[in-house]
């Protein structure tokens, strides 16, 4: 059910995630889908700042709630992506939770982490609180190494890693994340067509 959804979203993701090996693919497919359907929603043309991150604490607040698990695909209708392949996304969200449900526990909290992690990354460009450099180093260790490091941590999990210091490598995947979208911001790259003034506002921090 995965792959399929991830398809339309990014093909070269599609292609890499197909290749993976089977411990660790369909966790890693199912963070980055719950990621990218944040995003999806903090993109939401036509509606202002406000009513974006409410939408996030309803997709936020489903994580707790089996019932609003079971109700979230009513979220959809809200949800006028840019994308098909994102509408599917979100239209698809209470399946993908339920897959969710079923993970083991260990691997249910890596998930949690990076979804929180991106989600309070993406409440800082909606709110418009990346004003020194010091929020924008905060927001890509968000937006980029809490992905990369749910990546690394669950590679330690399951597939191991033989003598490697662990907690070098996943520090180090945490900083090459944050790296990858600071230096996005610094050429002037937006990922999303409906949060401009949030990336022109980090943009200028680089440059202050």
């Amino acid at each position: 059910m995965l792959l399929p959804l991830l398809k339309p979203v990014s093909r070269s993701l599609y292609t890499t995630f197909r290749a993976l090996p089977e411990p660790v693919r369909d966790t890693l497919a199912l963070g980055y889908l719950f990621c990218r359907a944040a995003d999806a929603i903090a993109d939401t043309p036509g509606l202002s700042p406000a009513q974006r991150l409410r939408l996030l604490e309803t997709f936020w607040n489903a994580w707790d709630s089996p019932q609003g698990i079971m109700s979230f695909g009513g979220l959809d209708a809200a949800i006028h992506a840019a994308d098909p392949g994102a509408r599917a996304l979100v239209h698809g969200l209470p399946g993908i939770f339920m897959t969710h449900e079923a993970l083991p526990g260990d691997e249910r909290a890596l998930i949690r982490d990076v979804v929180a992690g991106v989600l309070e990354g993406l409440r800082s460009e909606l709110l418009g609180t990346v004003k020194e450099v010091a929020d924008l180093e905060r927001y890509c260790s968000f937006i980029g190494g809490k992905p990369a490091e749910f990546s690394a941590r669950l590679c330690v999990l399951r597939l191991g890693l033989g003598g490697v210091d662990t907690a070098a490598f996943v520090a180090a995947k945490l900083q090459l994340g944050q790296g990858v979208v600071m230096a996005s911001v610094q050429r002037g790259e937006k990922w999303s067509v409906g949060r401009e003034a949030a990336w022109k506002a980090a943009a200028a921090v680089t440059q202050g």
